[in-house]
């Protein structure tokens, strides 16, 4: 019996996928990382502590994208994305509220191209993380109209613990 040659096969786009996902994350990571950090010397315990529930997860998100990359056969290669950090509690806001948004149109194409390629636990993977960054995003946004209403001194006085103003 002769050997027929095959063609080899051609290399997955799902670790490229990976890859840009995790850089744009861990660029995401430090921009709140320090956001909650100056939010945090602001004395804005209220704001602080709802910031960093919304935030806690990105350990994990992190390690679930890391870990599905290499249980694929891939390896990390990938560019943090450039944080953009604010300098007012409006620019903070503002900075994560684009983030959120930006992000959202990725991680549903990243869902369309894994349905098509047939890679379910990648797609169900990215879905989770799309249902948590929607709910961040949700948060943002009633930040974001609430200071925008309230205006700045009001939206502080409610924001700062009632022990850190004495």
């Amino acid at each position: 019996m002769s050997h027929i040659p095959t063609a080899s096969p051609t290399p997955s786009p799902v670790p490229a996928l990976l890859n840009q996902l995790i850089g744009a994350f861990w660029g995401a990571s430090v921009q709140h990382q320090t956001h909650l950090a100056q939010i945090s010397a602001l004395g804005l315990t209220s704001l602080s502590i709802q910031m960093q529930g919304h935030i806690s997860d990105e350990p994990l998100t992190l390690k679930a994208l890391t870990d599905r990359l290499l249980d694929i056969g891939g390896s990390p290669d990938f560019t943090v994305t450039q944080p953009r950090i604010g300098q007012t509690l409006r620019e903070i806001l503002q900075a994560d509220l684009q983030i959120q948004e930006a992000g959202l149109p990725v991680l549903n194409q990243a869902i369309e191209t894994l349905a098509k390629l047939g890679d379910a636990t990648t797609r169900r993977l990215i879905e989770d993380v799309l249902a948590g960054e929607e709910a961040h995003l949700s948060w943002l946004r009633n930040e974001m109209s609430l200071l925008d209403r309230m205006g700045e001194a009001l939206y502080l006085s409610v924001r700062v613990n009632a022990s850190a103003a004495a």
